[in-house]
């Protein structure tokens, strides 16, 4: 299971006979500065209005920052490009791709290597709660032949006493009969 995790979690970043994978040239800021200011235009929000989203998500960025990454005054970091596509509700790939330079395989590939990590990042999750599961289970089992045994042993114990005061015992019904 081990090995298959590892497989799970490994990242490819090589192509064809194990070259390295660049991205194509236009996979720059100034495309997403482009990308990003088209989405938010077609979504009809100010600078201000994405901001404020912004803001809501945990992440304060003010109008005059946006400004500078549409214009390519300023880069974004990962989590600021993620958390722009999701406010926008486009795949990261339409925020880092120009669509007029025909990029539409390399699209759908980004869109593919994201799908792939999120799914071997939840994959990677679900192990570990399994794994965690299976610890409680262990231990729950444990517990369960220890209460077992406490319980035989307070049968015989029980037994032992009524046979002292000359009772009998009904295991059946659970009762002693004196």
């Amino acid at each position: 299971m081990l090995a298959l995790m590892q497989g799970i979690t490994s990242q490819d970043t090589t192509g064809p006979h194990g070259v390295p994978q660049s991205p194509p040239s236009d996979f720059s800021d100034a495309v997403f500065a482009r990308q990003l200011k088209a989405v938010r235009l077609a979504a009809g929000l100010t600078q201000q209005e994405l901001a404020e989203r912004m803001a809501s998500t945990g992440n304060k960025i003010h109008r005059s920052t946006i400004g500078k990454i549409e214009s390519g005054d300023r880069p974004v970091t990962i989590g600021e490009a993620v958390q722009f596509a999701g406010i926008l509700g486009v795949p990261l790939a339409e925020l880092i791709t120009d669509p007029a330079s025909g990029e539409h395989a390399y699209r759908a590939l980004v869109d593919a290597q994201i799908a792939v990590r999120s799914l071997q990042h939840e994959a990677a999750e679900r192990y570990k709660q399994l794994e965690e599961a299976q610890i409680l289970y262990d231990n729950t089992v444990v517990m369960l032949k220890a209460a077992q045994q406490r319980l035989a042993e307070l049968r015989f114990e029980r037994a032992d006493r009524i046979a002292e005061l000359g009772g009998e015992v009904s295991w059946a019904a659970g009762k002693d009969d004196q």
